[in-house]
């Protein structure tokens, strides 16, 4: 499920512009519901203490990039630092008392876990994400909302189904998820 936008191929992934592979949207018109709002991950929340966010960053962190040296400190913040300009996140940025680490791009959904303990990556990269403090202004909770599930590049298969089942051909789906592709006939 794409959320309700798809995602350019080079905005995901480090892959060069490609024509087929560009964000579309999820959608019959601009004042039309998401087709792939059908699916249970169309929108979904993810929420941890702000020990168990970083006890999974100092788990998973370290493989997708950054200084894990930066991860040994106490959550001060973590925010989204950059978007694509489909809206998926370029960069989140996460704060603590030894300084700052980033992780860039789809590799965000396989530094930060989804919580509880079984190590399954976020959703998508399609996401807000911020700290709920306490009184005393430290960090208590780590918020994330999102949409979709998975990638979301190239075709939307909830979305494909939401077209299918409100009547679109094949060639109608395929058409507007793979925008200026040629469909021709394999023999």
């Amino acid at each position: 499920a794409c959320g309700g936008r798809t995602a350019n191929v080079e905005d995901v992934w480090p892959w060069p512009w490609t024509s087929y592979l560009r964000s579309v949207r999820d959608a019959a018109g601009p004042e039309s519901q998401a087709y792939c709002q059908i699916s249970a991950n169309y929108r979904w929340r993810e929420e941890w203490t702000a020990v168990e966010f970083m006890e999974s960053l100092r788990e998973y962190g370290p493989l997708e990039g950054g200084g894990a040296s930066m991860l040994s400190g106490d959550l001060l913040d973590v925010r989204v630092k950059s978007r694509s300009r489909c809206g998926r996140v370029e960069e989140v940025a996460v704060t603590t008392t030894k300084g700052d680490w980033v992780i860039r791009g789809d590799r965000t959904r396989w530094g930060i876990r989804r919580p509880g303990g079984k190590g399954a990556i976020l959703r998508s990269s399609f996401f807000k994400i911020g700290v709920i403090r306490g009184r005393d202004g430290e960090p208590v909770k780590v918020i994330a909302t999102g949409a979709g599930n998975g990638h979301g590049i190239g075709l939307c298969q909830w979305g494909a189904m939401g077209m299918a089942r409100a009547g679109a051909s094949y060639k109608t789906i395929l058409r507007h998820y793979y925008r200026g592709a040629l469909l021709t006939k394999v023999s």
